[in-house]
C-alpha cells in the first residue's frame, strides 16, 4: 500500500490560537520538540541580526566621520608606526563612547553588530593611515636628502670642499640614510642613488671650474679623464664656455693693458697708431699672441682717447682712467675749497702727458651737460643770474675759463656765453629778460618804424665788427664762428630791442643799441685785429699795455734775434715736416736727401715763414694768446718738439703753469729778458741769446 506522507510545521510559535484545528495529531516525542525548538531559535537569531543591521548603521553612521576626523590629524605624523597606534587608541575610545553613551539601551545583537562593523572600519582606516603616513615619511626623506644634496653642492659650488671629500661625504650619507628589508634591493638603491649624486658631483664640480677656474682648460688637456661623469652635451658645453671665457678674458686683459699703456703714455696728437709704443708692448709682455692682442687694444685705445679728447675733453678720459683723480673730483664737488687741490693734480697729469691745452678740461662731460641742462630750464632772469654767478664762485677763476669753453661745445645757448662774458649787470639782465619775452617785435611793431628793426640790427652789425673780424681770423670752425656771430648779434639786438620796450619807447632804438654794444665793449680791448684782450680774465684784472708791449717785444724777438732756434732748442724743426701737405711741398731731391739735410732745409724753410708770416690768434679758452705761423697749407702754432708754444696769458692767474707767463717781460719758454720796443724798429741789430 503506498506511503502516506508526513508534514513538519515550518510556522514560528505563537500565542495566537488557530482558526482551524487539524482533523488529526502528531505525536510529541523528545527529538522532534529539540529539532523544532532549534528552527525557532535559529530564526529568531536571524530575525534580530537584519533587525541589528538596521539599528547599527544610524551608530556607524555617527562613528564613521569621527575615525576620519581621526585619521585627518594622526596620517599628518610622518612615522607610520606612532600613526598607527595614536590612530587606533584613538579610534577604540570614539567605539567605546558610542557603546557606552549611545547604545546603553540597546541589545547584544545591535552592540555586537556595531562593534564588528567599527572594528572593520577602523582597521580600513588604519591602512590608510599608514600608507599616507608613509608617504609623508619618504617625502621628509627626500626632503632631508634634498636639504643633504643642496648643502653639499653648495659647499661643492662655492669652493669650501673638492670632488672626493664631496663624494665621501656623499657615500657616508647613502649608507646611513638609504635601507630596505630586502638586503638585495638594498645595495642596488644604495649604488643607484651614489651613482646619481656622484654623476651631480662631477657636473656641478665641472661647470664651476669651467666658469671660474682659470686652469681649467690646461688641467683637462692634461688629464681628459676629469669630471668622468659629466653627460657629453654638458662636458661640451662647459669647455665651449671655458673657452669663450678665456678668449673674452685675454681680450679684456689686453684691452686693459691696452687702456693703462695709452693713458700712462704722452700724448702725440700726429701719431694715429701705437709703433712708438711697441718697445713698452714688447717690454711688457713676452708671449706674442698676447703682444699682438696688446698692440691692437692699444691702437684701438688711442683712437679712442682722440675722439673723447675732441668730443668731450681730457678730463673726461683722465677721470675714467685714474680712479685717485677721480675721487678727488668727487672731494671737490662736496667741497669747492678742494678744487684747487684737484686742479694741480689734473695739471700735473697735463704736463706730464704733454696734452694741448685746446684739449685741457677739468669738469666730466656729464656735469657740464647737467650744468647746460639746469641753466637752460631756468625761465626768471634773476634766477638764472643767480645761477650763474654761483657757477662762477664754485669753479672760480683756475677752471672757469675752460669750463665755459665746454659749456659752449656741449650747446650752452649763445645768449647765457654773452652773458657770462659781460660784467655789465643791466646788459646782463636785458639779455635775460629778452630770452623770456619771445613777443619783443610784437609788442614793439605798433610803436616803431617798419624798418627800425633792420635798422637796429645793421646797427649791431657795423658797431661789432672789430670783434667779427678778430674771431673769423680763429683757427679752424669757419661755419660755427658764423653761427656763432649771427647768435651774438642777435643776442645784442634782443637786449636792445629789450631795453626800447621796457623803457615804453622813451629809449630811442639808436640809443638802445649803442648803449647795449658799449656796455659790452667796455670789457673788451678790439685794437689789435687777431685778437682781442678782455679787461679781467674771471675777475683778475688784465694790464692791456702790458698785454700789447709783451705781444710787441716777441714779435720783434722772432723777426730779428736767433729766439726761434732758442725756443726749438736740440730737437729742431724736423718735426713740422710731419705736418699734413708738407711733405708733398719738398722738392724731390729733398725726399731722398741725408737727414742732415733734410733737417737744414726745413728750418730753414719754418724761420723764413715765422719771421715772415706771424700773428697771435687766442688760445683755446680765450685766456691768453699764441704765436702762430701761416703756412701755404694753413695756420698752425709754432710748437717745439717738446709741445711747447710760444704764448703767454693775460693775466697771472691763480695756479697758472709756471712755464707760461703773464705779462712778465721774459721770453716764451726760454725764459730770457725781452728786446726792447725801440721806436725805431730798424735800429735794432739780430740779437743772440
Amino acid at each position: 500500500m503506498p506511503k502516506i506522507p508526513t508534514f513538519e510545521s515550518q510556522a514560528r510559535p505563537t500565542a495566537e490560537v488557530g482558526g482551524i484545528k487539524t482533523s488529526f495529531q502528531v505525536p510529541v516525542t523528545n527529538d522532534v520538540f529539540t529539532k523544532t525548538q532549534s528552527l525557532v531559535a535559529n530564526y529568531y537569531i536571524k530575525e534580530q541580526e537584519e533587525e541589528a543591521k538596521i539599528k547599527s548603521l544610524d551608530y556607524e553612521n555617527k562613528l564613521l566621520p569621527k575615525l576620519y576626523d581621526a585619521y585627518d590629524k594622526h596620517s599628518k605624523n610622518p612615522f607610520p608606526s606612532e600613526a598607527s597606534s595614536s590612530f587606533l587608541k584613538e579610534g577604540k575610545e570614539i567605539m567605546q563612547s558610542i557603546a557606552d553613551n549611545e547604545l546603553a539601551g540597546e541589545n547584544n545583537f545591535v552592540k555586537k553588530r556595531f562593534l564588528a562593523k567599527g572594528n572593520a572600519s577602523l582597521s580600513t582606516i588604519n591602512l590608510a593611515t599608514l600608507q599616507k603616513s608613509r608617504l609623508l615619511m619618504e617625502d621628509e626623506k627626500k626632503k632631508v636628502g634634498n636639504d643633504f644634496k643642496s648643502g653639499l653642492y653648495t659647499e661643492l659650488t662655492m669652493g669650501a670642499i673638492d670632488i672626493p671629500f664631496a663624494q665621501q661625504k656623499a657615500s657616508d650619507y647613502v649608507n646611513n640614510n638609504i635601507s630596505d628589508p630586502d638586503p638585495n634591493v638594498s645595495v642596488n638603491k644604495k649604488k643607484f642613488e651614489l651613482d646619481s649624486m656622484y654623476k651631480d658631483i662631477d657636473t656641478l664640480a665641472m661647470q664651476k671650474d669651467s666658469s671660474s677656474d682659470n686652469t681649467f682648460l690646461d688641467r683637462l688637456k692634461k688629464d681628459p679623464n676629469l669630471y668622468p661623469r659629466v653627460d657629453l652635451n654638458d662636458r661640451v658645453k662647459f669647455i665651449s664656455y671655458a673657452q669663450a671665457r678665456r678668449e673674452k678674458a685675454e681680450g679684456e686683459m689686453a684691452e686693459a693693458n691696452g687702456k693703462s699703456i695709452i693713458a700712462e703714455s704722452k700724448f702725440d696728437e700726429g701719431a694715429d697708431t701705437g709703433a712708438l709704443l711697441i718697445p713698452i708692448i714688447n717690454q711688457k709682455f713676452t708671449n706674442p699672441q698676447v703682444r699682438e692682442k696688446v698692440t691692437d687694444a692699444v691702437n684701438k685705445e688711442l683712437l679712442n682717447r682722440s675722439k673723447i679728447f675732441r668730443e668731450k675733453g681730457a678730463a673726461e678720459y683722465y677721470l675714467n682712467s685714474f680712479p685717485a683723480l677721480k675721487q678727488e673730483y668727487a672731494s671737490a664737488i662736496q667741497d669747492p675749497n678742494k678744487f684747487l687741490i684737484y686742479k694741480q693734480s689734473m695739471d700735473r697729469i697735463y704736463l706730464e702727458k704733454q696734452v694741448p691745452e685746446q684739449y685741457r678740461t677739468y669738469v666730466p662731460n656729464d656735469k657740464v651737460v647737467e650744468i647746460v641742462d639746469g641753466l637752460k630750464g631756468t625761465q626768471n632772469a634773476d634766477e638764472k643770474l643767480k645761477s650763474i654767478n654761483k657757477l662762477k664762485a664754485t669753479y672760480g677763476p683756475e677752471i672757469m675759463p675752460s669750463l665755459f669753453k665746454q659749456l659752449n661745445k656741449a650747446g650752452l645757448d649763445t645768449d647765457i656765453q654773452v652773458v657770462m662774458s659781460t660784467n655789465s649787470v643791466s646788459l646782463q639782465k636785458d639779455i635775460l629778460s629778452s630770452l623770456s619775452n619771445k613777443d619783443l617785435e610784437k609788442q614793439a611793431e605798433n610803436k616803431l618804424p617798419s624798418n627800425e628793426f633792420k635798422a637796429m640790427k645793421n646797427a649791431v652789425f657795423e658797431q661789432t665788427k672789430n670783434y667779427r673780424e678778430i674771431i673769423l681770423s680763429q683757427q679752424k670752425g669757419g661755419i660755427e664762428k658764423t653761427e656763432y656771430l649771427l647768435s651774438f648779434e642777435k643776442t645784442l639786438y634782443n637786449a636792445a630791442l629789450n631795453r626800447v620796450v621796457n623803457s615804453n619807447f622813451k629809449i630811442s632804438s639808436s640809443k638802445a643799441v649803442k648803449d647795449v654794444v658799449d656796455q659790452w665793449k667796455s670789457d673788451y680791448d678790439l685794437t689789435q685785429k687777431t685778437y682781442f684782450i678782455p679787461k679781467d680774465v674771471n675777475g683778475v684784472p688784465v694790464s692791456v699795455p702790458g698785454v700789447k708791449d709783451k705781444a710787441d717785444a716777441i714779435l720783434l724777438a722772432v723777426e730779428k734775434t736767433n729766439y726761434l732756434e732758442q725756443m726749438h732748442g736740440k730737437d729742431g724743426f724736423s718735426h713740422y715736416a710731419k705736418i699734413s701737405g708738407f711733405q708733398n711741398a719738398l722738392p724731390e731731391n729733398l725726399k731722398l736727401s741725408t737727414k742732415e739735410t733734410f733737417d737744414a732745409y726745413v728750418k730753414e724753410k719754418m724761420i723764413s715763414s715765422m719771421k715772415k708770416h706771424s700773428k697771435w690768434l687766442l688760445n683755446g679758452d680765450s685766456t691768453g694768446i699764441v704765436l702762430h705761423v701761416e703756412l701755404a697749407n694753413g695756420i698752425i702754432p709754432i710748437i717745439n718738439a717738446n709741445g711747447e708754444k710760444i704764448e703767454f696769458l693775460f693775466a697771472d692767474m691763480p695756479n697758472k703753469k709756471n712755464k707760461i707767463k703773464s705779462t712778465d717781460m721774459v721770453l716764451p719758454v726760454t725764459g730770457y729778458a725781452l728786446p726792447p720796443l725801440l721806436q725805431d724798429p730798424d735800429q735794432f741789430k739780430e740779437t743772440n741769446y
